[in-house]
């Protein structure tokens, strides 16, 4: 300061690589995605730290509560190291905690539509690892009736004597027509030949 033998140390939460300030107003707030947590940093301290975002003057590379330095990252979003705000996790991810500094792969049997939860495939449908709002159904000439389905494979075919004429059924279509045979996994009701 002005008729001071010392020159004046930049505040927490800033920093200044000039020399001689004589008003820490003359100090610049820490950089997004980064830390000033001493007096008279020349330069922030480093980047925020994973699961967590700062934002400018943050003090600490891991804020515990949210404040206008930044904050950790909520359920449903991830901070990778030196975020500058939280990123929501896209389909097909997710994260189901605090703190996370990057999102899970949705399991095989689950559908992520939502960034916070992983839901069970449903019925009808499969859902290898990473599946998003769209998992893909089981084809024609096959069902399922239950939920969770992994792969392709575990579509069950349609039963002999039955018909399943579209994708992602839960039930066959129906009875084969008369005077027609339909095999097992057939997909309409009056086949021309036996591996229909």
């Amino acid at each position: 300061p002005l008729g001071s033998a010392l020159p004046a140390l930049c505040p927490l939460g800033t920093y200044s690589a000039a020399t001689g300030l004589t008003s820490a107003a003359s100090c610049l707030l820490c950089s997004p995605g980064m830390y000033c947590d001493m007096l008279g940093l020349t330069a922030p301290a480093g980047l925020c730290s994973p699961g967590y975002y700062c934002v400018n003057g943050s003090l600490t590379a891991s804020p515990v509560s949210v404040t206008s330095y930044g904050g950790p990252c909520a359920v449903g979003q991830y901070c990778p190291e030196g975020a500058t705000s939280p990123l929501t996790c896209i389909p097909g991810t997710f994260t189901n905690v605090t703190k996370a500094s990057e999102c899970m792969s949705c399991p095989a049997g689950y559908k992520c539509t939502r960034a916070s939860a992983a839901d069970i495939c449903p019925a009808g449908s499969y859902c290898p690892e990473g599946t998003g709002a769209n998992p893909p159904a089981c084809p024609a000439g096959t069902y399922s009736s239950h939920t969770g389905l992994e792969s392709k494979d575990q579509c069950t075919l349609c039963d002999a004597g039955k018909y399943c004429q579209t994708s992602g059924l839960t039930a066959p279509t129906g009875s084969c027509a008369p005077g027609f045979v339909c095999t097992v996994g057939a997909s309409i009701p009056n086949p021309t030949n036996l591996s229909a």
